[in-house]
């Protein structure tokens, strides 16, 4: 009779936690949908440059020539961590998981930049963090008016403002090493 109890206690509990895990989580039902929606293509776009940009930040922080630039640089790490984090969390509640592995196109620029020494890696730096914070401000105002997701649409709208003081700053910092090109 106590065996029968303690399995009886056992099970139950098992069932009762099995029931929390399974409501915490997305239906596969959800699941499928949000992989069919654009909210999964903004979540792929923001994930891949998120993690280029706090690679690119490494780089410059280390590689700056112009004290400007390695600040700027420190500053996509710190930004762009916080950020990646934050999508992170909602791509995991949603069942969606990333490859830490950058883009392409961004592993391209990173070799490129590797290469460049003194004030031409600080244009060429500066000259795609314009172009690829850009991309992110129209990317993240689209999502924020008109994602279907709502923690997706409020993250985008959280992280707007500091995306577009990143472009404000990567454009005086473009006029500043364009300035250095003697």
């Amino acid at each position: 009779m106590k065996r029968v109890l303690v399995f009886t206690t056992l099970v139950g509990a098992g069932l009762w936690c099995g029931g929390i895990r399974t409501w915490a989580a997305p239906k596969e039902s959800q699941i499928k949908e949000f992989k069919k929606s654009d909210d999964l293509t903004f979540l792929r776009k923001a994930a891949g440059a998120g993690m280029a940009e706090v690679a690119l930040g490494q780089l410059a922080a280390k590689h700056g020539h112009s004290e400007r630039v390695r600040k700027f640089g420190q500053r996509m790490v710190d930004d762009h961590s916080k950020a990646n984090k934050q999508l992170m969390e909602i791509a995991r509640r949603k069942g969606m998981t990333f490859s830490a592995k950058m883009g392409a196109t961004h592993q391209k620029l990173m070799d490129r930049l590797r290469e460049k020494r003194g004030a031409a890696f600080d244009r060429e730096f500066a000259r795609h963090m314009v172009r690829d914070h850009k991309e992110a401000v129209a990317l993240f105002k689209k999502q924020a008016r008109h994602g279907k997701d709502a923690d997706l649409r409020a993250f985008a709208s959280r992280t707007l403002p500091t995306l577009e003081d990143h472009l404000k700053m990567a454009r005086r910092l473009e006029r500043h090493t364009e300035g250095s090109r003697r």
